[in-house]
C-alpha cells in the first residue's frame, strides 16, 4: 500500500526534474509518451483482472493527443506515388524514430532490471498499480544502489 501512494511523488518528482532541466524555449503543452504493456493473462486466456484499467486499444484513452508513429508502405500504392513521397517520409520516420528512441531505451531498461511486464499474479485493480509502481521504486533503487 505505501508504494502505491509513491504515485503522487514520482509526478512531483518527475515535475521538478522537468523544470530544473528542460531548455528556457521548450513548450509545455507537447508532451512525448509511449506505451508499455502489462501482461496480466497469458495469450490463450482472456484478461480478468483490473478490466477497467487495462485495455489493448490504448489510442481511445488518449483524449486531445496526437500520436506520431514512422510512416509504413501502404499495399498496392503507386511506383509513382512511393518515389514521390520517399524524402518527405523517410525523413519524418527518422525524426520520429530519434525522439522515440530514449523512451523505448528506458522501457527496455525497466524491463530488463525489474520484469515490469509480467503481472499474472496480480489479483485485483488495486494490486496493478502497487506492481506498476513497486517494480519501477526497485528500478530506480537498483539505480542508486
Amino acid at each position: 500500500m505505501r508504494i502505491n501512494r509513491l504515485s503522487e511523488a514520482l509526478r512531483i518528482l518527475s515535475e521538478i526534474l522537468l523544470s530544473e532541466n528542460c531548455p528556457p524555449d521548450r513548450d509545455l503543452n507537447t508532451s512525448v509518451m509511449d506505451s508499455l504493456p502489462i501482461i496480466t493473462c497469458s495469450g490463450k486466456r482472456s484478461p480478468s483482472v483490473a478490466k477497467e484499467i487495462t485495455d489493448k486499444d490504448y489510442l481511445t484513452r488518449i483524449s486531445n493527443s496526437g500520436v506520431l508513429t514512422p510512416v509504413k508502405a501502404v499495399k498496392n500504392q503507386a511506383q509513382v506515388l512511393i518515389q514521390r513521397d520517399k524524402a518527405a517520409n523517410d525523413l519524418f520516420s527518422r525524426a520520429v524514430s530519434a525522439i522515440r528512441q530514449s523512451i523505448e531505451s528506458l522501457f527496455n531498461w525497466i524491463i530488463e532490471k525489474t520484469d515490469i511486464q509480467r503481472a499474472s499474479k496480480v489479483r485485483s485493480t488495486r494490486g496493478l498499480p502497487v506492481h506498476v509502481f513497486g517494480r519501477i521504486a526497485a528500478a530506480f533503487i537498483f539505480l542508486i544502489f
